[in-house]
């Protein structure tokens, strides 16, 4: 298992007049990278930009060091991680640091699965391996390849 970022790529819709260029990131704090895969109908235009604003406006309250700043982390996941004794960003970059491939894997992986189903939010799981590989994790599982 070796970690390439290249493979942490998220998939997004494009919603704009020009031509749809093909990168891009996700994120204010952390950037996520990311790649336009379809132009987006205005309905799935308009609800992004819905999405965008209310997570912009949420996240301007929340600590500097909160797990919510990462892309794809909401509360309930940020709760998830507190009930692992990881109460912020750098906590969770402790743990890495401290921890082999697998039990970073295993973490992300309880973690990261929504609730009442078995399947794991792999647009959260890609976006926390980033921001660990950013802050100069060495050792990381690797990431989902996600392709629409």
């Amino acid at each position: 298992m070796s970690f390439k970022l290249e493979k942490c790529y998220i998939p997004s819709i494009w919603c704009g007049d020009s031509r749809r260029p093909k990168k891009s990131t996700i994120g204010d704090k952390y950037k996520i990278p990311s790649y336009y895969y379809k132009n987006g109908s205005r309905y799935e235009c308009l609800k992004k930009g819905m999405g965008v604003g209310m997570i912009k406006g949420k996240k301007n309250s929340l600590p500097l060091t909160s797990l919510q700043h990462i892309p794809f982390i909401g509360e309930v996941y940020e709760s998830k991680f507190k009930n692992k004794k990881i109460k912020s960003v750098t906590d969770l970059i402790k743990f890495a640091n401290t921890h082999t491939v697998k039990n970073i894997e295993k973490l992300l992986k309880e973690v990261l699965t929504r609730s009442g189903q078995r399947v794991v939010d792999y647009k959260a799981y890609n976006s926390v391996l980033t921001v660990l590989y950013q802050s100069g994790v060495a050792n990381l599982p690797s990431c989902k390849n996600l392709v629409n």
